[in-house]
């Protein structure tokens, strides 16, 4: 994967991966870029957060992933971008509509 110049503004890195917590215990580690609407063609628009990946699990190194937003992630506002983020996918919590909430780790480290 080739990636942005550093001499150029980048005004856009392209399409981003999107990041799935599949299994309790999954883990994802980044740089935390911000949240974003997408707003896909013939749909509604939508919000994600965007990182750096820092590699891993089939990630490149400072490559650009999509997480969907959810209130497990809401936290996530009150950390600045440029910061070291883990993700980790802790518990499924029960709610009315049926269809459990995913509850998190977030933890940051000092870069």
């Amino acid at each position: 994967m080739s990636k942005p110049s550093p001499e150029w503004n980048t005004v856009t890195e392209g399409a981003a991966t999107k990041i799935n917590f599949d299994k309790i215990g999954d883990v994802f580690i980044g740089t935390l870029v911000g949240r974003t609407e997408i707003k896909p063609e013939n749909m509604d628009p939508f919000d994600v957060w965007q990182f750096h990946a820092a590699g891993g699990e089939g990630l490149e190194e400072g490559e650009l992933v999509n997480i969907n937003t959810s209130y497990g992630l809401s936290e996530l506002a009150q950390i600045a971008p440029g910061t070291l983020v883990r993700l980790q996918y802790q518990k499924d919590v029960p709610t009315n509509k049926g269809n459990p909430m995913k509850s998190f780790i977030i933890q940051t480290k000092a870069a």
